[in-house]
């Protein structure tokens, strides 16, 4: 069964996940803001597969233009949407995370479904980075 839902991803300091420019680059940051800005919005789609497998994808928008959360080769990146194929068919593995229960409730870490099957964790500058830790995130 396929959902979608425009969401915010907060971190457990509640810092909310956002786009930035960075020398021609797109990076995905958290920022210490609580307004409620769409700026901050990310697109959550969801897959629940047999067996209670529920994979989720992230998209961001920046500059109207929508970009998709990639995690492949151990690095995080953002994709235009168009190149990312995501919509009701679940899209290639490289864009899809999969909750960790951390036993503490809303808060829940993130694994991507992509090989090396990394955490999505926050790094000292507040990017976005793929790591054998786990953070803690929750959809508000």
């Amino acid at each position: 069964m396929y959902s979608k839902e425009d969401k915010r991803l907060q971190t457990k300091d509640l810092k909310l996940a956002r786009v930035t420019q960075n020398r021609k680059r797109l990076e995905l940051e958290v920022k210490d803001d609580n307004n409620t800005n769409t700026k901050y919005i990310v697109t959550v789609h969801t897959w629940n597969e047999l067996g209670d497998v529920v994979k989720v994808a992230f998209c961001f928008t920046y500059k109207s233009i929508s970009y998709a959360l990639e995690a492949e080769g151990g690095k995080v990146k953002l994709d235009k949407i168009e190149e990312a194929g995501i919509g009701h068919s679940s899209p290639a593995d490289k864009y899809l995370f999969q909750w960790v229960d951390s036993g503490r409730g809303q808060w829940r870490g993130l694994r991507s479904v992509a090989d090396p099957k990394k955490h999505l964790c926050i790094n000292g500058q507040n990017k976005f980075i793929l790591s054998s830790n786990s953070d803690e995130f929750r959809l508000t």
